[in-house]
């Protein structure tokens, strides 16, 4: 599997027509100073802002924003050395602060090093506390010439509408399947086609998504949830506990979070299905557990039984609360539901 990072990426497939809009933007003259580069996680917005901006910075050399990887540009902003760019990013807490904000500051201040942009990128800046924001407004309120903020965000509307109000927005779309199937062949190319297909399904088009199942062998630990589904009414406690331990223990993090996120989604399933709209089946029997559930629930049951599911981990995860306590309430609301 790849190891690079969006600042190592030469390459980005798929988000063609918002690269035109770019490049369309700089040929006109008429540039705005504040962009925001949304979509869901894992789809490429911060390739695409580390794209744009090494174009930029390497003076807009052609027709797209490929810039080759030996560029001098591309070879310092890889290792992080490139005087007329700041990058922010969250840290490992997922927090992002005005300290972080105020390094904008010292950059828009001075002349570009090497008389082009000055550009600030912020990764995550969904991630931004009210202070960071405010600090951020300041500097959108009056922007510089020849300063350029790139924002990426999974969740706009945690920014302030002021700030949203002050940038023009780029939304990305989700990977198309065949785009994503053509990025895992390449990402994990002893993958078979089989499980390439059931995690492009499981996907909704993020890539880092479809890498993170990988990564975290979700698809077995979806199989054991569906098993587990499957004869749930009739199961004693003991599966449920064992299966809630595995996943609760230290080293079961990555297939608790394949669960947070997967369990929502098969009972969301399970809520279409029961509203006559047909789902295609990510993994072999799949369909057949949604649609018994469908029937026996019924669709108010079913909304219900995902809303409160949903609303289980939401909590938890908030609150830090246990793990395997968590997917076990989990698994009991559906069996009581069921009964």
């Amino acid at each position: 599997m790849s190891e690079r990072s969006p600042r190592t990426t030469p390459d980005l497939l798929g988000h063609e027509a918002a690269e035109r809009e770019l490049v369309a933007a700089v040929r006109s003259g008429r540039l705005h100073h504040g962009w925001l580069i949304t979509g869901t996680e894992g789809i490429g917005k911060v390739t695409l802002a580390y794209r744009f901006a090494r174009w930029l910075l390497a003076g807009a050399p052609g027709d797209s924003l490929q810039l080759d990887a030996t560029h001098p540009v591309f070879r310092r902003m890889a290792a992080g050395g490139h005087g007329d760019l700041v990058e922010i990013a969250p840290n490992d807490k997922g927090n992002l602060g005005i300290n972080e904000v105020r390094t904008i500051e010292p950059l828009f201040r001075r002349t570009a090093s090497e008389g082009g942009w000055r550009i600030a990128l912020i990764e995550g800046a969904d991630a931004m506390t009210i202070e960071a924001q405010n600090a951020l407004l300041k500097i959108l309120e009056e922007p510089p010439k020849g300063a350029l903020l790139i924002l990426t965000a999974a969740v706009p509307g945690r920014l302030l509408p002021t700030i949203r109000s002050r940038v023009r927005t780029l939304a990305l779309q989700p990977l198309s399947p065949d785009v994503l199937t053509q990025l895992l062949s390449r990402h994990c190319p002893d993958l078979p086609d089989g499980e390439i297909s059931a995690l492009v399904q499981m996907a909704d088009g993020s890539l880092g998504r479809a890498l993170a199942l990988r990564e975290a062998e979700g698809l077995q630990v979806y199989r054991e949830l569906l098993a587990l589904l499957t004869d749930l009414r009739q199961l004693p406690a003991g599966p449920l506990l064992d299966f809630a331990e595995k996943l609760g223990r230290k080293g079961g993090e990555s297939g608790y979070g394949v669960i947070e996120q997967l369990f929502p989604d098969f009972l969301a399933s399970v809520a279409r299905l029961a509203a006559g709209t047909d789902i295609p089946a990510r993994l072999e029997g799949e369909w057949a557990v949604a649609a018994t559930y469908a029937q026996q629930l019924g669709l108010e049951n079913s909304l219900q039984l995902w809303d409160n599911v949903r609303d289980l981990f939401t909590q938890a995860s908030r609150l830090n609360l246990d793990r395997k306590q968590t997917l076990l309430s989990a698994l009991l609301t559906v069996k009581d539901a069921a009964a």
